[in-house]
């Protein structure tokens, strides 16, 4: 203590330059030394960063300082993981994270961080063998219009429609109808949308994929010559990129696989005033071409990879005939590098005494754009098909044949990997003129096989007891050939000719059986 005091003394009397020159030759002691400053750390590429589920990604880090060795963490490992050591990030699941790089100059720490936001993949095609089938239906819940049928909310349509079309399986995706703009003017963003989707993944099932047919349009009624607003022309001119750009981040941020039917549903058809030059004389295949590259461009910028591209164009029977559809359907393609599948539209529409139109040959029709397709190395995907509709002139057991000629055509066909059955009546008036067929609109795939008198055979299945009957297998229960099974049979008969209940609605896998019969193990669900 006394030694101390001394010390203290000495600094503050004359001696004290001495006292500090000494304590200075012995080292600077007497004072503490200043901390270095912290490190300063970066991290390439910087971010934010965009991945896909299963991709990775390497990440460097550099210090303001020789030999700095750096630890890696992740904040959310469970969405994208880091090796600590070497930086290599590892896409998990759709989510966001953010990475760190930390590292030390003598005990001082210094770090750097990036995000990292993960999509999920795109849907792509399924394995060899399987399509994705899913149902196009009315989504409301409150219905008042007789005229559209069935008035139960949407969730009792859509279990019936799952209970008794498909045999209990679960569609592998949904339908969502949406268009850009509303008659009064209104965006409709991509959380309006979202809307329809919670519907169904809240009422029907968490699994299905969407199918959005994201026409871009102003207001539904676009199949008139005074159709005034958006275009493709507009879209090329810039003026909607604002919005493209939100509902793309939008998309993005939903983190899920997401089909999307884009910009001109039918595009080489004469009925839609926005999109097609056979509609309107005033834009051109150019202009819908720069449309759908300018859309997938921002999509792709902003990170949007959970889309796959379905570009749709419209059926055509054999010239001279063409039922308002351009057949030079290349020269609407944008290009292999923007789109996931090639989309057709077929209906039971033509003339059964004209062999060039014979709607009861599905080949004659879907022919050219199969091979289209092919020859791009895309699959195909029904993206609109069904029974009734307006131009039809089937009855309804021929309507039964054309569906048994389509599932010939999908069996035979391997490069056919999606169909979403249009699950609605085409024709208001139709349905009022036929009132004594109650909900003519919805579930319209069981209506065709309650209005037949007896069952005709679509799909007989993986009994191996069944016997082929000029080149079909019949079920054996059944007492003569002439007596076929059909696969939308009439109610009480599903526990035994149910045919879907051959097919394993989940994984996205064939139902496994022992053999497989014409239609066997084909259609896969959620």
């Amino acid at each position: 203590m006394r030694v101390s005091r001394a010390i203290r003394s000495i600094a503050r009397g004359p001696l004290a330059g001495v006292m500090a020159a000494i304590i200075a030759a012995c080292g600077g002691q007497g004072s503490p030394t200043p901390k270095p400053a912290p490190p300063v750390v970066v991290i390439s590429p910087p971010g934010p960063l965009v991945l896909t589920a299963g991709q990775t990604r390497q990440l460097t880090a550099s210090a303001d300082f020789a030999g700095a060795v750096f630890v890696w963490t992740s904040s959310a490992p469970g969405i994208a993981g880091v090796d600590s050591s070497s930086g290599l990030v590892t896409a998990v699941a759709a989510g966001g994270a953010s990475i760190t790089a930390s590292t030390q100059r003598e005990g001082v720490a210094g770090s750097a961080s990036t995000s990292i936001r993960v999509v999920a993949h795109q849907p792509g095609a399924p394995p060899d063998g399987t399509v994705y089938f899913g149902f196009i239906m009315r989504m409301w819940d409150a219905l008042t219009n007789p005229a559209f049928g069935d008035q139960r909310p949407f969730a009792a349509r859509y279990r019936d429609a799952i209970d008794n079309d498909l045999g209990g399986k679960t569609p592998t995706l949904f339908g969502v109808p949406a268009i850009w703009q509303e008659a009064d003017g209104t965006m409709n963003t991509f959380e309006s949308i979202r809307a329809q989707i919670d519907l169904y993944t809240d009422k029907v099932s968490a699994a299905g994929v969407p199918y959005l047919g994201w026409s871009a349009q102003t207001g539904w009624d676009n199949g008139s010559p005074g159709y005034s607003g958006i275009t493709t022309r507009s879209i090329v001119a810039g003026s909607l990129d604002g919005y493209i750009e939100q509902f793309a981040r939008d998309v993005r941020d939903y983190g899920k696989p997401i089909l999307i039917r884009a910009i001109c549903l039918e595009v080489n058809g004469t009925w839609h005033y926005h999109c097609s030059p056979g509609a309107n004389p005033a834009l051109t295949k150019s202009d819908f071409i720069d449309t759908w590259r300018r859309v997938v461009g921002i999509f792709n910028r902003v990170g949007a990879t959970n889309v796959a591209w379905i570009w749709n164009v419209n059926t055509f029977p054999k010239s001279p005939v063409t039922w308002g559809a351009e057949k030079d359907i290349a020269g609407y393609y944008p290009g292999d590098d923007v789109v996931t599948w090639v989309g057709v539209d077929h209906y039971d529409f033509g003339d059964q005494a004209d062999s060039n139109q014979d709607p009861r040959t599905p080949a004659i029709w879907l022919d050219p754009h199969y091979q289209f397709a092919v020859a791009h190395g895309k699959p195909v995907f029904l993206a609109e098909w069904g029974v009734r509709h307006t131009g039809s002139s089937l009855s309804p057991l021929q309507q039964t044949r054309w569906l048994n000629a389509m599932f010939d055509y999908f069996e035979s066909h391997d490069q056919i990997k999606g169909l979403a059955y249009f699950q609605l009546q085409h024709d208001r008036r139709r349905h009022l003129e036929q009132a004594a067929v109650p909900r003519w609109t919805d579930l319209s795939l069981r209506r065709v096989g309650q209005l037949l008198p007896i069952a005709m055979t679509t799909i007989t299945g993986c009994w191996p007891t069944a016997a082929p009957v000029s080149g079909r297998r019949i079920d054996p229960a059944l007492p003569t050939p002439a007596i076929r099974r059909n696969w939308w049979l009439l109610r009480g008969e599903r526990s035994l000719r149910d045919p879907l209940r051959r097919f394993d609605a989940r994984a996205l896998r064939p139902f496994p059986c022992g053999r497989a019969g014409r239609h066997g193990g084909r259609i896969a669900g959620a």
